[in-house]
């Protein structure tokens, strides 16, 4: 088997020398820098071993680039998702030796450079997933054995389910205004999907997705459909991914359907016309494969010559897609990574920079 590398509450609205120091470069100091280039721009995370940055880049010239926030040891940067309207960026500080009290958790800040930073009362487990609704206007997050939505204008927090006796719940995502909540669990039988309304005291099964561990959920831009990977065993009796596609039909889901052309897949995105992609893996190269809105058959391909290419999303204009590039097309040694833009027109640019970089999502367009 291979992995792709890599991979009620209150809020408290945090103000003085507390939001200076968990956030520094959020606070008002920051106000006046603004990035020089147009079009589509994403948050980068750049880890060094004296800091963590939260970075606002300008697509079209990764250089062009301005500090949303610095986070001086002994504070960490867990992981950081853009809402899929790129106006706010989640992320999590975890909780370490000499971090003051009250500075891990869940934060959530505007993208745009000089915002403020909120805080909710929950911890998420290091590693959770920081899922977003399709709006942008709540997430969903794993804190122990539990799932919370999180408001994300005010930072109110409500707890949702546990995972009962599953051995693990997964946030995948939710719909308009933060409803239904849709998340995976994963038993001795397999991965299940899961909704939850609001009005709903408990969850609704809607499908089966695998009898092994799914991974890489993903919804719709509209809510009304997911993507994911499920492991299938090939002729030889190997374990590869293949791309799944489930379509909501009101509160039940379809059977789910797979993908044209993407065994062996690498996280599939969705990009914001409905259309979904996914890096493949087959006969040593690499490309990605686009699925068609309205049916997964018949498939485009970006091919590179050797490596492998991991999506990491679509930028809200369609125009660039962020892609992690492995130098090796071997998936069980994949090698190093770079990060790397792939646009309509042109070759890929890769982003640069000292330390360990990761994309952070994107956050819109400017002027």
């Amino acid at each position: 088997m291979w992995v792709a590398a890599v991979l009620v509450l209150t809020a408290g609205l945090v103000a003085g020398t507390a939001l200076l120091f968990a956030d520094p470069g959020g606070g008002r100091g920051q106000a006046a820098a603004r990035l020089h280039t147009p079009g589509p721009r994403f948050v980068l995370v750049q880890r060094t071993p004296e800091r963590d940055l939260m970075l606002l880049v300008a697509a079209r010239d990764p250089s062009d680039r301005v500090t949303l926030a610095a986070f001086d040891r002994p504070l960490v940067l867990g992981n950081v998702q853009t809402s899929p309207d790129g106006a706010r960026v989640a992320y999590v500080l975890l909780g370490r030796p000499g971090v003051p009290d009250g500075l891990a958790g869940l934060w959530i800040r505007s993208s745009s450079p000089g915002g403020a930073a909120i805080r909710a009362s929950v911890q998420p487990d290091d590693l959770s997933r920081l899922a977003w609704s399709v709006d942008g206007s709540a997430l969903v997050v794993r804190s122990g054995t539990e799932l919370v939505r999180v408001d994300a204008a005010t930072g109110a927090a409500t707890q949702l389910v546990g995972q009962e006796g599953a051995l693990g719940i997964y946030p995948i995502g939710a719909g308009r205004g933060g409803w239904p909540v849709v998340y995976a669990t994963i038993d001795g039988h397999g991965t299940d999907a899961w909704r939850l309304d609001g009005q709903a005291a408990t969850a609704t099964l809607v499908a089966h997705l695998s009898d092994g561990i799914a991974r890489d959920f993903s919804l719709s831009p509209g809510g009304r459909r997911m993507a994911y990977l499920a492991p299938e065993h090939d002729s030889a009796g190997e374990v590869m991914y293949v791309a799944r596609e489930l379509r909501f039909d009101g509160t039940a889901l379809a059977a789910a359907s797979s993908v044209e052309g993407a065994r062996g897949a690498v996280r599939p995105v969705w990009r914001p016309d409905g259309t979904l992609t996914v890096g493949r893996v087959g006969h040593g190269a690499v490309g990605v494969a686009v699925a068609g809105a309205q049916s997964t058959s018949g498939t485009q391909a970006h091919d590179r010559p050797e490596g492998i290419e991991a999506p990491l999303g679509w930028s809200q204009d369609g125009s660039t897609l962020a892609v992690q590039a492995f130098a090796r097309d071997n998936p069980n040694d994949p090698g190093p990574a770079d990060l790397r833009l792939l646009g309509q027109n042109g070759a890929p640019a890769t982003v640069g920079g000292s330390g360990v970089l990761e994309f952070g999502g994107w956050a819109g367009g400017g002027r």
